[in-house]
């Protein structure tokens, strides 16, 4: 069931004590760049134009904004993440194919699933629809892209909709099951154990005891093997674990598991919607590695403002209508 390639595209997270500092104070902010921000308005002037200077801009915006996530109300991020999607939606149409491209598509894939997490924590877990279709423009993107992670993580996301909103397990199974299989070329035990976590929690919801225990199993090796370079170590703990496999025991209606952690029939879903659970705090640019002279300094994580030619445009994809992507083992919705 294990096998797939792509790119490694987690990093760390911020530290809890840097969390709680600013936490009180709102989310915070990179400090503004003018001449990153002048260069975006010209090029959504001009798209056509489009380099890599504007597409990394965007790309740390959206760092900027998943990692206010942890910190700010879903409801007041909603209008720069819809405004930011917009631009890159809109600069990724005009962009010809090459590295320019597949940055904008990479960056694309982290906001749609950004809106994905935002919709449906604002909707108070309600609005399903949106939030899938958000999910499934992450995971087109992802895939345009060749970002195997990125894609690993909308599939898991979208999963849990399905398995705590929609109470479709075999849907939420099958894309849980998606997720081990392309999350393993990230090398994360942390992505590893927690897409297996959800798979255990699928099997149970389908009474199938022994595949849920074999696959708890499998996600409580990953934790084992965990270790604090993992990039994805922050979504990952004993006490997740344990939270999921005490719910997963009492929907297979066992409620005295001894070692294990019993605290409500709902533990899992109140651990995987939990605030801090964003994966994209600081996510590696393209030009990164190799080109990190062409990446602009750090920039505002405010709407850019777009002028006064484009502002139409860009306001009208604040929330762009995602199409729907076919994904095997994904149902339309």
């Amino acid at each position: 069931m294990l096998a797939a390639g792509g790119a490694v595209l987690l990093a760390p997270f911020a530290a809890p004590g840097a969390r709680a500092a600013t936490a009180s104070g709102g989310a915070t902010a990179l400090p503004p760049d003018p001449e990153a921000a002048a260069r975006l308005d010209y090029v959504m002037q001009h798209p056509h134009n489009v380099d890599m200077a504007a597409a990394a801009h965007l790309h740390l915006r959206a760092q900027s904004l998943a990692k206010q996530y942890d910190l700010a109300a879903s409801t007041s991020l909603l209008p720069a993440a819809g405004e930011c999607l917009g631009q890159v939606m809109f600069l990724r149409k005009q962009a010809p194919d090459g590295p320019v491209l597949r940055e904008l598509q990479a960056t694309e894939a982290q906001l749609a699933t950004l809106m994905g997490q935002l919709v449906w924590d604002a909707s108070q877990r309600r609005d399903h629809a949106t939030a899938v279709g958000y999910y499934d423009q992450a995971i087109a993107a992802a895939n345009r892209a060749g970002e195997t992670t990125a894609e690993a993580y909308a599939r898991l996301r979208k999963s849990y909709v399905a398995l705590y909103g929609e109470q479709e397990p075999q849907t939420g199974l099958q894309l849980a099951q998606q997720a081990v299989t392309l999350a393993e070329a990230a090398m994360s035990h942390a992505l590893q154990g927690l897409a297996l976590l959800h798979v255990g929690e699928g099997y149970a919801l389908l009474g199938m005891r022994r595949d849920c225990e074999a696959a708890l199993g499998a996600a409580e090796a990953h934790l084992q093997a965990l270790q604090a370079a993992d990039p994805a170590h922050g979504l990952f703990s004993a006490d997740r674990l344990g939270r999921i496999q005490g719910s997963c025991y009492l929907a297979l209606g066992d409620s005295a598991r001894p070692g294990r952690s019993w605290r409500a029939p709902h533990a899992a879903f109140r651990a995987v919607t939990s605030r801090r659970q964003s994966f994209w705090g600081i996510w590696p640019s393209r030009t990164s590695a190799n080109a990190t002279s062409t990446r602009p300094r750090p920039c505002s994580t405010g709407p850019l403002t777009c002028s006064r030619y484009r502002a139409a445009e860009a306001a009208s994809m604040w929330f762009p209508q995602p199409s729907a992507s076919s994904t095997p083992g994904a149902t339309s919705r």
